[in-house]
Formats: structure tokens, sequence, C-alpha cells
């Protein structure tokens, strides 16, 4: 991979306090796949986008329509992808919830973190140590999928699917060593050491 990536970081307004206290994260995350062949701008989330994907009815955010409002906005632009955070629950059809996506044609990941400080004492030590290790467990799926990467059969890789906090906390903050051969063969080496204190 010879290509310099641009990461557009979106944020709603609730999310700020959580991915800006928790920026080393991201950055973590993205190294693993990217090195320092990226770039990074930090941008506020559109207030009139989230409420238009609110679902009154299930009180979440409607995925496919977040991301359709918000492309009908900004274009999708080569070597550009676009990583919305969001404080609100997310659903697509077919699930109660879901934790984050990955639309692959137009390079939109979106996280929400809302389910991923459930339960979590964010006043603690141990508390935030677990909100952000979930967080770059999250990042790392979605960027797993940004390159390639399908759902993994190995129950602790990081690619494994996560129907809930249970399975996403038996999860190890890495890909297993077939997940690594195949990122290799997509031409990212995951020998790079992201150096994430959670």
């Amino acid at each position: 991979m010879n290509s310099k990536y641009v990461f557009n970081v979106w944020i709603t307004e609730d999310a700020e306090s959580f991915i800006t206290d928790n920026m080393d994260v991201v950055e973590a995350s993205l190294k693993l796949f990217f090195w320092d062949r990226f770039e990074m701008n930090i941008n506020r989330f559109p207030d009139r986008i989230l409420a238009e994907a609110f679902n009154v009815r299930r009180s979440q955010v409607d995925i496919k329509e977040l991301i359709r409002r918000f492309r009908e906005e900004y274009k999708p632009r080569p070597n550009v992808v676009d990583m919305i955070f969001i404080d609100r629950d997310l659903f697509i059809d077919g699930r109660s919830y879901i934790f984050s996506a990955t639309h692959m044609a137009t390079k939109t990941i979106t996280i929400s973190i809302f389910r991923l400080a459930y339960a979590v004492n964010l006043g603690t030590e141990d508390g935030r140590s677990l909100f952000r290790e979930r967080l770059y467990k999250e990042l790392i799926h979605e960027l797993g999928h940004l390159i390639g990467l399908d759902h993994c059969m190995n129950d602790t890789c990081v690619m494994a699917f996560s129907p809930d906090i249970p399975h996403l906390d038996k999860k190890l903050p890495m890909l297993c060593n077939v997940c690594v051969e195949k990122a290799r063969v997509l031409g990212f080496n995951m020998e790079f050491d992201g150096g994430i204190d959670i």
C-alpha cells in the first residue's frame, strides 16, 4: 500500500468529549493498518443529518438513512475515508442494534459509543480502560472491513462478529494470525506496533 489515505473524523456534539479524550485510541487503530501513511482531519458532524436519521419509534439512529443523508451532502472521494462517531444507539434492518458499520462503496465508517460505555464507570481508571479497549476493538474491526477483511470464525479475533457486549469483551484487541496473513495478502503489513495504552 503506497497511497496516502485521508481520514475525515466526524464527531457529533454529544460524542465530542468521549472521542477527543480518546483520540490516541483512534490514531493507534489507524497506525495499525496505515502506519504513518495517513492524515486525519476533525470535523463536527451536522446535527441536522443526525436528527433526520433518528427513528423516533425505535429511539435509535437508522444507519442506512444516516449514511444516505450524509452522502447526499458530502460526496465520497478517492483515498478519503469518512469516520463518524455518534453517541446514539444504531440499528439496521433485521437487528435490534449494532455497535458500528462500514459502508464499503462510499468508504464510510460509523461507530456508536452508546453501548460501548454500557455499565462502565468512566470516573474510574478501570472503567476508562474498558471503554478504551472496546472503542479500539470496534475501530480495528471496521478498519479491517475497510481493507477487505471478512468476519473471522475465531471468536477471540477482533474480526469476529460481536452481536452483544459479552462477545465484544471476549475478543482480543488484535487480529488472529489468519487475519494478519489475509491483511498482508491485501497489501497491509501488520507488524507495526500502534503503541496504545488501554
